[in-house]
């Protein structure tokens, strides 16, 4: 009963944190979330582990989310592998190689843009080298906080398993909480998180931006 109680008070916890911080980034305005989506495509351009990526997976922003159109556009004209999730039936979540932006996508479930189905499958998870990982929060130490659909809760811990791959979040700065964000036993922190203020290494708790950083781990 108690372990019930207790689930019945995280869901409730997660799902008001998710209307905060969605509400937050909604209230960004469209033309500040483009201008910050620009600087955060940047930041993430520069990154080693980004730049050093022969397979990179992002995703397709839908609403509000930081836009990741010239970030795809960029790693599949740098001759790089683009790859990106699929919803499927069980709450679980498939990748396929993208080649091309306006031919190989199509709408998937809960209004998410996705790969066409002839491309399911066509890569392997082990390859990726770098994951760029959406979502509604993050605590500046790692933990993310999703939509509650549960489809990337799975696929991370598969690819710790399955991979050497950098999970970096990616969010406006308005997403990130400085107080901790309820975590389960399954839930996977991020190595990074970058919004258009920087990049945080959550090992050392430091934020870099371009000539300076700021110790924001005390």
């Amino acid at each position: 009963m108690k372990t019930a109680e207790s689930n019945c008070i995280l869901n409730s916890q997660k799902q008001t944190l998710r209307k905060f911080y969605s509400d937050l980034r909604k209230d960004l305005g469209e033309i500040a979330r483009r201008e910050k989506s620009g600087i955060i495509t940047k930041h993430l351009l520069s990154m080693d582990d980004v730049v050093d990526g022969d397979v990179v997976m992002a995703y397709h922003s839908i609403g509000s989310e930081v836009n990741t159109y010239h970030l795809m556009r960029e790693i599949i004209d740098s001759g790089r592998s683009l790859v990106l999730p699929y919803c499927l039936d069980d709450k679980g979540m498939g990748i396929a190689r993208v080649y091309n932006l306006e031919t190989d996508i199509e709408k998937g479930p809960f209004g998410t843009l996705q790969p066409k189905r002839s491309l399911w499958d066509n890569i392997n998870i082990e390859k990726i080298n770098v994951c760029i990982c959406p979502g509604v929060a993050f605590h500046k130490f790692g933990t993310r906080l999703g939509r509650g659909g549960g489809f990337y809760d799975s696929f991370l811990h598969l690819l710790k398993i399955k991979s050497k791959a950098v999970i970096i979040g990616c969010c406006f700065e308005c997403q990130i909480s400085e107080d901790v964000l309820p975590k389960e036993h399954h839930d996977i922190d991020m190595d990074f998180v970058v919004s258009e203020s920087g990049r945080i290494s959550l090992e050392s708790t430091h934020i870099y931006q371009t000539g300076t950083f700021h110790n924001i781990g005390n």
